[in-house]
């Protein structure tokens, strides 16, 4: 059975609402202040201001659900009190500008996007993670052998090897490794096209 758009919008706006309410509920638990009814008519008003975050989302990325997501990630780290409507707006709109980029930037601004490259690769070691994905599979164990293989037979990709790990750990990237990585990322395409021309693909 297909969903309709109507439908669609009317799950992620609940989901929104949803996010609202447990970001509200522990600001205000912090002031004493969280009851239903101030948290259901704040949370209802907090949808309405940021829904066209969520439709931004889902045209640019096809999943509207970014914005619930950035909900929650603020009810993580936002240890303060209730400061507001705009703030909470303004607050969601700085991450979605990350997660869905609206505008340019210019140079000192791209940097900053390395820096917060870094911060997340890190944060990401600490985030949860089940048991299952930790399983190396046959799949994965070959894939490997094939990587080390290749980087001992070619110095270049033992390089890229390096490169993605440090990429992998966030760590800070030589002046040598975003070279590397920008002739990497300027090759893919190429190969992609190679490997089709030769019928590899």
């Amino acid at each position: 059975m297909t969903t309709s758009v109507d439908e669609n919008k009317a799950n992620w706006k609940r989901s929104i609402n949803y996010a609202c309410m447990h970001f509200l509920q522990e600001a205000l638990r912090r002031q004493g202040a969280a009851s239903n009814d101030i948290v259901d008519t704040l949370a209802a008003e907090l949808t309405e201001k940021v829904w066209h975050l969520a439709e931004w989302c889902q045209e640019q990325r096809g999943d509207a659900e970014i914005l619930s997501r950035a909900i929650s990630y603020l009810t993580i780290h936002h240890d303060g009190p209730w400061k507001g409507p705009d703030w909470f707006v303004d607050a969601l709109h700085i991450l979605i500008e990350i997660a869905v980029p609206m505008t340019g930037m210019d140079e000192t601004t791209a940097e900053f996007l390395m820096d917060m490259q870094r911060g997340i690769s890190q944060s990401q070691q600490n985030a949860p993670t089940y048991r299952a994905n930790l399983r190396v599979t046959d799949e994965v164990a070959s894939d490997a052998r094939m990587l080390q293989e290749a980087g001992c037979e070619y110095g270049i990709v033992s390089s890229l090897l390096d490169l993605n790990e440090a990429i992998f750990h966030g760590e800070v990237l030589t002046e040598n490794q975003h070279d590397l990585l920008l002739t990497a990322a300027t090759a893919a395409p190429f190969t992609r096209q190679e490997r089709l021309s030769r019928k590899i693909d």
